[in-house]
């Protein structure tokens, strides 16, 4: 009888974790098509896209003018002494450039 309950335990399992492995595969399908379509207003696909397309902006500001106009001469050089001359603390800075 022990045997048994052993072995219908080890089929649930395999069954249970086939039924995830295969709602997981339907999320991440219905996903990706959501995703693909060109009039998507859902704002997971849209924050999906965002983050499967950074890779794909990382190599474009590697590639761009900006960065490849760099002068040969430019060396980066570390500060010893510190300074803070602010009156608030910054918490984050951001640059901007345009596209051409």
């Amino acid at each position: 009888m022990k045997k048994s309950t052993s072995n219908l335990r080890k089929a649930l399992n395999i069954v249970s974790v086939l039924l995830v492995t295969a709602a997981s595969l339907s999320l991440f399908g219905y996903t990706v098509l959501t995703c693909a379509s060109p009039s998507s207003d859902n704002v997971f696909a849209s924050a999906l896209h965002e983050f499967v397309s950074f890779p794909g902006k990382v190599l474009e500001v590697i590639e761009s003018k900006e960065i490849r106009d760099i002068p040969s001469t430019f060396e980066a050089t570390l500060v010893s002494d510190t300074f803070n001359r602010l009156e608030n603390d910054v918490f984050g800075l951001m640059s901007l450039f345009d596209r051409e």
